[in-house]
């Protein structure tokens, strides 16, 4: 079951799961020690298969059995929290996933646990620091841990080449992007010179250095780098493997950007038909490719197509994910443009209600996924009350904006990084607004 799922079959595995699951609880007691350690397992499959909430509460209930017989620093309950980070991780609660990190670590350095140990729950740690917007912080992290792990190991070591492709990403998502290229193209080399050009990490290597020329500007260069790559793990991987279907994936995203919408809707279909032929109509994976192309639909013209698809993706996510996963708000957002653009302005505002709605009844008023949701919606009712160029419409929406604001400061900390984000959402209506004559002092048009 575990060779199946470590070669990417996570149906199949976690089908043999269940069934060892069966057996294992009709011969043996549920309490013991293998039938915890089986749900463990059980509950790493199921985040892996769109699941992650359920691995969640799976994943606790194994740290509450497992707690009751040995205490709280157990070595199979470090290994469990650390499973349970990443799936909350995996599951959009990115907040929550710092805190079993936090957690974790505290139980780890008190225990004297091994450097290696700690290190990785560090390198977690990180990267849900990253999905909680605060890629700065990730990255700050992964410089101190690339050098402990150099220091220990060296930096040829796939542990710390697995963390300087992290310590990349998330300089790239902060913005330090060609911080990142050079990261990328000495692991690219290095990767190169160690594995060879076939290896599943060196690939992966690849795909982000193209990522990081789109990002740069150099278009070209992320085009040819991306075609060759898909090319290379076609032959190597197939063409229906996870990894290759991620890379056209980001070819995809590197013709949107290039402006070449309808080559990069011919893209995103093969993405979709390949993700439907491979994972199902209803994988995360699957809905999140279905959402693309109805994107693209928007982006050339074909708005209607675009909205029946959105409606059918924020269903689909809402249901496979729930409400409060941040891909839920994304498609929530793109359908209420959508239905803006087809002149649709009450339909849009009542999606971006709902979405708000769910989250603060899931997560609570003050909680970051609802300030997000928050935000997004402010930010809306400006770009909305822009194109009508009422006075009325735009006064209220910036009084929106405000409150915003205000609840980000009483909520969080003046600096926190979500709270920085709304104030520059503000700053950006502002200047847009100036931009067409509009007279903050009057409140009206010029």
């Amino acid at each position: 079951a575990d060779a199946m799922g470590f070669r990417g079959d996570y149906e199949g595995a976690l089908e043999r799961y269940r069934e060892l699951l069966r057996e294992h609880g009709q011969k043996h007691d549920v309490r013991s020690d293998a039938h915890l350690e089986l749900r463990r397992g059980h509950a790493w499959l199921l985040m892996h298969t769109g699941e992650a909430d359920a691995a969640v509460t799976e994943l606790r209930e194994v740290i509450e059995a497992f707690g009751t017989r040995y205490g709280d620093d157990h070595k199979s309950i470090l290994r469990t929290r650390r499973r349970r980070g990443l799936a909350l991780f995996a599951a959009g609660r990115a907040g929550e996933a710092i805190e079993e990190f936090d957690r974790l670590l505290e139980f780890l350095v008190e225990s004297g646990a091994d450097e290696a140990e700690v290190l990785h729950a560090r390198t977690c740690r990180a990267d849900a620091l990253g999905d909680a917007w605060r890629p700065g912080e990730a990255a700050s992290e992964l410089e101190v841990v690339l050098e402990a792990e150099t220091r220990r190991v060296g930096k040829d070591h796939p542990v710390t080449m697995h963390v300087r492709n992290n310590l990349g990403h998330w300089l790239m998502v902060k913005g330090r992007v060609d911080e990142a290229r050079s990261i990328f193209e000495d692991l690219v080399a290095d990767r190169l010179s160690i594995l060879g050009p076939d290896h599943p990490s060196t690939l992966t290597s690849r795909g982000n250095l193209a990522s990081a020329y789109a990002q740069l500007g150099d278009t070209e260069g992320a085009e040819g780098l991306s075609r060759q790559l898909l090319k290379d793990k076609e032959r190597v991987l197939g063409p229906d493997h996870r990894m290759t279907l991620m890379t056209r994936s980001n070819l995809t995203l590197t013709l949107r950007d290039a402006g070449r919408l309808e080559d990069a809707l011919v893209e995103a279909r093969k993405l979709l038909e390949g993700r439907e032929r491979t994972l199902g109509m209803l994988d995360p994976w699957t809905v999140r490719a279905r959402r693309d192309v109805a994107t693209l639909h928007a982006d050339t013209g074909r708005v209607e197509e675009a909205i029946a698809l959105l409606e059918r993706v924020v269903q689909e996510m809402a249901s496979v994910m729930g409400w409060t996963h941040r891909l839920t708000l994304e498609a929530c957002v793109r359908l209420a443009g959508a239905l803006r653009e087809s002149g649709r302005s009450t339909e849009a505002r009542e999606v971006l209600d709902t979405i708000v709605q769910q989250r603060t009844d899931a997560r609570g008023a003050t909680d970051v996924d609802t300030l997000r949701a928050l935000v997004e919606r402010a930010s809306w009712a400006v770009d909305t009350a822009r194109s009508t160029r009422e006075a009325d419409a735009v006064r209220k929406a910036l009084t929106e904006m405000d409150h915003v604001v205000d609840v980000h400061e009483d909520a969080l900390e003046t600096l926190h990084p979500l709270t920085r984000q709304a104030r520059e959402a503000r700053t950006q209506a502002l200047e847009a607004l100036r931009s067409e004559a509009w007279d903050a002092e009057a409140g009206s048009f010029g």
